[in-house]
């Protein structure tokens, strides 16, 4: 959850705000992800909560550089 976030383990209750994924660019495959997690996201119409508990956790990084 790096500096935004709140950190959880399996089992943990969770409450996210989250965008849709249809606009995420990655590197993987990700067809599969409905959400992101976003505390940053300032367009409120398109803010969703999700609850729940965390079942499994699958770590993902992705490095940015300066264009």
């Amino acid at each position: 959850m790096e500096c935004c976030g709140i950190p959880f383990k399996i089992g943990d209750s969770i409450n996210w705000l989250v965008t849709s994924a249809n606009n995420i660019i990655s590197s993987i495959n990700i067809e599969e992800l409905e959400y992101v997690y976003d505390a940053n996201e300032d367009d409120w119409k398109n803010i969703s909560v999700l609850k729940g508990i965390v079942k499994e956790i699958f770590i993902y990084y992705e490095k940015f550089e300066l264009v």
